[in-house]
């Protein structure tokens, strides 16, 4: 814990007039955290952290534990890959259908987590969909995986557009971040590729991230 509460010291020390930081995430994922759920001194360390980053940066939001099991936070920050391929109906219905309301975005258990830990419960927070997406697409000789899978632009292409247009038309979703902008050693889960080629055209993927805010913004 005194080895947390130094590098965080220093992290925000270092990085604390950055404008483009908006938040700060002590834990993802709850790792190094993975009983947090039931064990009330991991949920205490969740905490302190929290309260910590407060103490030393006022300015910022948190994001108690980035993903799922949540305790105190700033914003209800979820992960979800559960869209399902083409031919997967259930998984495409019931992907819409989890970001439809409130509470069933905090019934769902995407990675099979609660979204808060314990007796911890949502205090209204906005509600984001900090990682999502996946698609596993090989636009080059690198293997990997992806949480779905396509084997064409095309492919590649619709699925993008499905999944964000499903985000897009949830009334409770406040914002979301794309996972991810480009392949990682064994993920090809990326706009780009490893080596940072476009895997579509430039204009067919901005079209498809800026087609639905223009929707909301002339409704």
């Amino acid at each position: 814990m005194n080895n947390a509460l130094r590098e965080w010291a220093e992290v925000v020390n270092r990085d604390y007039n950055h404008p483009s930081i908006i938040a700060w995430v002590p834990l993802n994922e709850s790792w190094a955290v993975s009983e947090i759920n039931h064990n009330t001194k991991q949920q205490h360390h969740a905490v302190s952290l929290y309260h910590y980053l407060k103490s030393i940066d006022s300015t910022r939001l948190i994001v108690n534990n980035d993903g799922w099991e949540l305790t105190v936070t700033d914003i209800c920050a979820i992960h979800n890959y559960n869209h399902g391929n083409e031919h997967e109906i259930d998984k495409k219905t019931y992907f819409r259908e989890s970001l439809s309301t409130v509470d069933k975005v905090l019934k769902s258990q995407p990675a099979g987590r609660p979204i808060y830990a314990g007796a911890f419960k949502y205090q209204n927070e906005p509600i984001l969909l900090t990682e999502f997406g996946g698609i596993g697409f090989q636009k080059d000789q690198q293997i990997g995986w992806g949480y779905t899978s396509v084997g064409t632009k095309a492919d590649f292409l619709e699925q993008l557009n499905r999944i964000l247009e499903d985000v897009c038309a949830s009334p409770v979703i406040f914002g979301f971040c794309y996972t991810q902008l480009y392949d990682v050693e064994a993920e090809i889960n990326g706009l780009l590729t490893y080596d940072r080629r476009l895997k579509a055209e430039q204009g067919e993927i901005a079209e498809i991230f800026t087609k639905f805010h223009k929707n909301e913004a002339s409704e």
